[in-house]
Formats: C-alpha cells, structure tokens, sequence
C-alpha cells in the first residue's frame, strides 16, 4: 500500500468496521463468561493461556485503537494534506488499527502461530503515532503533544514488552516472573494506564482548543 491509497474516507471505515469487530469479540467473551461449558471451546485453555489472554487484548485494540486514529484525523486535518506525515500516518494507523485486534483474534481463535504476525501492524501503528506526534508539534497545543508523546513511548514499550508476552523471541525475564506476578502485572497496568492518559490528555487538549477558538 502506497501513502496515496490511504485515503481519509478509507480511514473512516475501518475505523468503523473495528469499532464492529470489537464489539463481536465483546459479545463473544461475554458468552464464553456466562457459559463457559457451552460456549468456551477446550482448545482456547484457561484464563491466564495464551490464546485468552491475546484475545483480551484484541478486545481492547479494537476500541483504544480507532479512538487513536480519530484523534489522528482530526490533527491530520489542520495540517497538509499531501504531507509525509499524513500519508503516512494514515498509512500506520490504517495497518496498525486494522492488523492488530485481527491478528490476535485469529491467533487466539485459529493457528497460535499466527501471533508471529504482529509485530508488523504493531510498527504500523506506532508509525502513526509518531506521526501524529509530529502534527501535533506544529498544529496542536503543547498539552496534545504530551498525549501523544506518552502514547507513543508506552507503545515502543509495549513492543519490547510483546519480545517475552506472546512467547515469541525471548522468555521473561527472571525479575518479572510469570503471567500473574506482581511485577508484571504492574508493567501490564502501567502500560494501559499511560495510553488512557495520553488519549485523555489529547482530548482535553482538543476541547481547550476548541473553547479558545470560541473565545
């Protein structure tokens, strides 16, 4: 895909239609809470296995993401629209929204090799979020580039957190310990927490902006 097929209207729709897979994989882990003998199939393990634990974070790519490229449509708008930083931003944010709820869904519900897949849209988007923090520097206030900027250094972590979490190159490390540690559940909330504040602090910027515009 070249920056020039990314085009704004083609952003809106996948943002829809991720909107739909998430509310699927909600509907579904609802079934498989009110039911688990009915509905859980045996192959997909226990709640802390592999394939239930990447589904709980396909269920929360598919909101937290489409949100993210919002924001990123509505600075992408002050700016050029033949800029580098907007083609490819809506390049990443197209790939990385789109490939990352999908392939940990189908790697939790099908071929757990599959997971091997996502570093791929997970660069995508942290491409989209660099370049959303590039706008943001020259079109936003300074409080906006904060949001973004916590998005994406919790997203760079979240890549080296993904080396070791999906078992995919390295083990965890011996300080962090298993799934259900301390440790890393600390790291694991932490990393959600500075994505909520920095999609937070983005949408105060934007309703500040909006009031001194009013002014």
């Amino acid at each position: 895909m070249t920056p020039s097929l990314a085009s704004r209207s083609q952003l809106n729709r996948a943002i829809v239609s991720v909107l739909c897979l998430g509310i699927v994989l909600e509907a579904t882990a609802a079934l498989f809470r009110l039911s688990p003998q009915i509905f859980l199939p045996a192959y997909i393990g226990p709640e802390d296995g592999l394939r239930l634990r990447m589904l709980r974070l396909a269920r929360v790519a598919a909101f937290a993401l489409p949100v993210l490229a919002l924001f990123f449509q509505g600075r992408s708008s002050r700016a050029y629209p033949h800029s580098r930083a907007v083609r490819w931003g809506r390049v990443g944010m197209l790939c990385g929204m789109i490939g990352i709820p999908a392939v940990l869904a189908a790697a939790s519900f099908t071929r757990i090799e599959l997971r091997a897949l996502l570093p791929i849209p997970a660069g995508a988007i942290f491409l989209g979020t660099i370049c959303g923090l590039w706008l943001s520097t020259r079109h936003a206030l300074r409080f906006e580039t904060l949001g973004w900027s916590l998005i994406a250094l919790s997203m760079g972590a979240g890549m080296l957190m993904g080396l070791y979490a999906f078992d995919l190159l390295l083990p965890p490390p011996d300080f962090i310990g298993g799934y259900n540690s301390s440790v890393r559940r600390l790291i694991r909330h932490t990393h959600s927490t500075c994505i909520i504040l920095g999609l937070l602090g983005i949408f105060i910027s934007r309703q500040a902006e909006k009031i001194r515009g009013e002014a």
